[in-house]
């Protein structure tokens, strides 16, 4: 409960815990705050020994790192997880490792004598890191270069988005200037009990109980996505809105441009936020899904018509975002390889130079593997199931693009693989895709007898990590921990809040 739940050592000291314990367990006795620290410490100490079993038995792990700043506090954390493929269950497990006090300022040299400490720590062995994912923070990018190398650092996809959002809302002035004035009506509201107390009672009219009431939201400066939901939010009660403004002489209602111009501004967010769900959601495989998921998003940003000059202006702004950052997307070798072995996408959304670089690198370190296998050929696999059921229950832009070009594929089959390309791949290409909803790595398991080689490459790029959210969450926990504990040594908040981001199942195994 202290762990997991953020509560304080001096829990088992109140009142009402005592209480609830002599109801529930009259004969228990309490352990004092000291001894439930003594505990905790024994605790770290064995399941900390577990994880650096765990780290030493992979073959291959990612990595994320962040630097992170308590600003209540005035405090600097890194924070670090690790992230690997359990062989046995087919599934993704990992660790937040430590999310420990930086002193000192936050140069490249310090972060990289912290990282190596950790390392050291854990018994990470630093070329058993697939990839290390980082923010793009310049101090943070170079520290992770001097540690793995360039090759094997990748930059944040989510911040990465959450980047090009923001330049390109700052860069279009109409946008601006539209946020500004939903924004001014959302302040009132909040700051207008009287004017929120009439928003109510006209959904209440309506019908809508007091469970089904909305509110507005108001924007938050560091976080891209709270446009997108305070946009969202005013557009679902601009009728409301707009009758109680009818009261008030201070505030103006937008005109009916405006209001044109910000639900188009809200559909054109759509698609990107439906790109940073899959992301921050997919708790399996995610490396072979950032191409398509970037790919088809900029078909549909290209496709988005306007009729407002604030959201066509916002469309380009954020397009030339797209490109600056995302143009060479497919030249990532670990994210091409990572698309081409997952049995969801194949080639589909990769372009043809992208395809062949990635079948010649696969290809190249097949040639390590094949040895007597060389020149098999597969029988067809049993993971195939009728694509064309998913067509007419879903209605996600997106994924049409993708079902679309799965139909076209299998009305067409034809392949134009590049000449020297290894058979085992040949074959696994030549299938079918799977569906989009099924597991990668379930799949892999159920056809790596059939490509016996080509499944220890896949299960090592479709493991790999692409986000540093992990690290995120970790800093928010360690914020939990932090309210109202000041009094917790560095080394003690380390240990809770690795304590309290493990599952259950590791605190009560043998």
């Amino acid at each position: 409960m202290i762990a997991s739940d953020n509560l304080p050592l001096r829990t088992v000291e109140k009142k009402g815990f005592l209480r609830f314990t002599k109801t529930a367990a009259p004969l228990y006795k309490v352990h004092s705050r000291k001894t439930v620290t003594k505990m905790l410490d024994d605790k770290y100490d064995s399941l900390s020994q577990m994880v650096k079993l765990v780290i030493g038995n992979c073959d291959k792990h990612s990595m994320t790192t962040d630097v992170w700043t308590d600003t209540a506090n005035n405090k600097s954390f890194m924070g670090m997880t690790i992230h690997y493929l359990d062989n046995d269950q087919k599934t993704m497990k990992s660790f937040a490792l430590v999310a420990r006090p930086l002193e000192g300022s936050h140069t490249k040299n310090h972060l990289v004598e912290e990282l190596n400490r950790t390392c050291s720590e854990w018994n990470i062995v630093i070329n058993k890191i697939s990839v290390l994912v980082t923010d793009g923070g310049a101090n943070v990018v170079a520290a992770a270069h001097e540690l793995v190398g360039k090759s094997r650092h990748m930059v944040c996809i989510d911040h990465s988005l959450a980047r090009m959002v923001t330049v390109a809302t700052e860069r279009s002035k109409r946008f601006e200037e539209l946020l500004t004035k939903v924004r001014a009506i959302v302040t009132f509201f909040k700051r207008s009990t009287k004017a929120a107390d009439d928003l109510r009672a006209l959904q209440t009219k309506t019908g809508k109980t007091v469970g089904e009431l909305k509110k507005l939201k108001k924007d938050e400066p560091t976080r891209w996505t709270s446009y997108f939901q305070m946009l969202d939010s005013f557009i679902q009660l601009a009728e409301e809105v707009g009758v109680v403004l009818l009261r008030y002489d201070n505030v103006p209602m937008l005109s009916g441009s405006d209001l044109s111009a910000a639900i188009e501004s809200r559909n054109i967010f759509q698609p990107i936020m439906h790109v940073i769900t899959e992301l921050e959601s997919e708790k399996k495989s995610l490396a072979g899904k950032v191409i398509p998921l970037l790919s088809m998003m900029k078909t549909v940003l290209e496709s988005f018509n306007s009729k407002t000059e604030c959201v066509k202006q916002l469309k380009s702004a954020l397009l030339d975002q797209f490109n600056s950052r995302f143009q060479h997307i497919e030249l990532v070798d670990g994210l091409a390889i990572a698309t081409l072995l997952d049995p969801r996408f194949k080639a589909l959304h990769l372009q043809p130079i992208s395809h062949a670089n990635a079948v010649t690198m696969v290809s190249e370190k097949l040639k390590y593997f094949e040895r007597e296998e060389r020149g098999r050929r597969c029988a067809s696999t049993k993971i195939v199931d009728n694509v064309s059921s998913q067509l007419n229950n879903d209605d996600e832009n997106l994924w049409k693009i993708h079902d679309r070009l799965v139909v076209e594929r299998t009305a067409s089959m034809e392949h134009d693989e590049p000449g020297n390309i290894s058979s085992e791949l040949r074959n696994f290409l030549h299938q079918q895709v799977i569906p989009r909803n099924s597991d990668p790595l379930e799949a892999w398991d159920t056809i790596k007898t059939e490509y016996p080689n080509l499944y220890f490459i896949a299960s090592d790029y479709l493991s790999r990590m692409v986000t540093s959210v992990p690290s995120e969450r970790l800093f928010s926990r360690t914020g939990r921990t932090c309210q109202n504990r000041f009094r917790l040594n560095a080394e003690r908040m380390a240990r809770l809040t690795f304590l309290g981001t493990l599952e259950e199942i590791h605190w009560f195994s043998k």
